[in-house]
């Protein structure tokens, strides 16, 4: 058995206290997706289309502001937690020095990303738009690498670790961290592609307000985003009412 297979191995039984981490399994998925489809995107601006790029680019720059603060609440919430519940053991550790590794090297590959989308947003050329869809590839790679290691290993320990009156917590505070401006933006990209259950799970950190705002206005905001990310794409009138049934 490896060090990563022995820090989620279960070391008490199954009535111990634990926590639904469904949540963040969906902000992996819509990560994951929406950085699978970003060189499709990229691919759709013809070189000198500043306006096209300029549209894909704020996309592809919100959606690693979206990671960056995964990524930080994964440093600084979630593993200090795990280390005030959870006893020593070499292959929690082990586990946790692994994750920060690929913590580290995503943070470096999307600092790259974000500045090349910064550089090609500007000037739309042929070349930033090749080296970008060069780099695209391997940091979704990297981002599903990070996210499988989490779900296999790290959210086990979550799950036996906190309560769900801690994890909660977590999750208004990270949807709290995220400026206004930019929720309605965040709450389509989790709900997209989701169950009832699934976007239960979403909307329990939102306040009761927040729920209503997003059914009443976000999910237009979201859909008028997407229209104008991802048009070039589309071809069926109803993709809106496929990708996101809550609104439908």
């Amino acid at each position: 058995m490896t060090q990563l297979e022995q820090a989620h191995t279960p070391t008490v039984g199954p009535d111990r206290p634990g926590c639904d981490t469904g949540d963040l399994e969906l902000a992996h998925r819509a990560l994951q997706r929406e950085f699978a489809l970003l060189p499709e995107l990229v691919a759709t601006a013809a070189p000198f289309d500043v306006a096209r790029a300029r549209v894909v680019a704020e996309h592809a720059l919100a959606l690693i502001e979206m990671l960056d603060r995964h990524r930080a609440a994964t440093a600084l919430e979630v593993w200090p937690a795990i280390d005030r519940c959870a006893p020593v053991e070499l292959a929690v550790e082990a586990l946790h020095a692994e994750l920060d590794r690929r913590q580290e090297f995503l943070g470096r590959a999307s600092g790259e990303l974000t500045t090349l989308l910064l550089e090609w947003r500007s000037a739309a050329t042929l070349e930033f738009r090749t080296v970008l869809l060069t780099v695209l590839g391997p940091v979704s790679r990297a981002v599903d690498e990070l996210f499988r290691d989490e779900r296999e290993h790290l959210l086990p320990l979550v799950q036996q670790h906190l309560d769900q009156r801690a994890w909660d917590a977590f999750g208004r505070a990270r949807l709290r961290s995220v400026p206004r401006s930019r929720r309605f933006l965040l709450l389509g990209h989790l709900l997209a592609e989701t169950d009832p259950a699934e976007r239960r799970r979403v909307l329990v950190h939102a306040s009761l307000i927040g729920r209503a705002a997003f059914r009443l206005r976000g999910a237009r905001r979201y859909r008028r985003v997407l229209d104008s990310v991802c048009g070039p794409l589309l071809d069926d009138p109803d993709w809106f009412d496929a990708l996101f049934p809550a609104a439908s």
